[in-house]
Parts: C-alpha cells; sequence; structure tokens
C-alpha cells in the first residue's frame, strides 16, 4: 500500500505535482480555485481527494477523467448547486 500524497501548497502552474498515480492527495484548507486545480486531471490514479474548505464555487471540469476517484470531499466550500453531474 503506497502512502497518501498531499501538498501544502498548490500554485498554478504548479511548479510540481505527485505521481501520476499517486492514490491519495489532500488539498483542503489551501484556498484553491478552480484555476488552479486544472492540472489535476492529469493525476489518473487518484482514489481518494480532499478539496474541503477551499472556497470552491464549482467543481473542476477535469474531475470528471478522474475515472478511479472513489472518495471526493467538498465540505465547507461555497457551492450552490447540483452541475452537471448530478446525483449517481
Amino acid at each position: 500500500m503506497l502512502p497518501p500524497c498531499s501538498l501544502r501548497h498548490l500554485c498554478y502552474p504548479s511548479p510540481a505535482l505527485p505521481s501520476p498515480l499517486c492514490p491519495q492527495l489532500d488539498l483542503s484548507s489551501n484556498r484553491l480555485d478552480q484555476h488552479a486545480l486544472v492540472c489535476l486531471s492529469e493525476l489518473v490514479g487518484l482514489r481518494q481527494l480532499g478539496l474541503a474548505d477551499n472556497g470552491l464555487a464549482e467543481l473542476p471540469l477535469g474531475l470528471a477523467r478522474l475515472s478511479r476517484l472513489t472518495h471526493l470531499s467538498l465540505r465547507a466550500n461555497r457551492f450552490c448547486e447540483v452541475g452537471p453531474w448530478g446525483y449517481a
């Protein structure tokens, strides 16, 4: 089992991201916006992603490419409605 990966600060464009096969990434409480999260779509191995407490108002579209994602933490953001993803 691989250890979780995390970044304390993510700048856009990011100078360094974890391996594309990183299974877990916690970016909670970093005040990131959708533009800073564009590069997440390249992390195709992600199974767990923490985006809590970032002030996000909408989901980054690149999340749709993360087909292995089983857990997504979005608490404490600014979502007003559910977008085109709807409910599963």
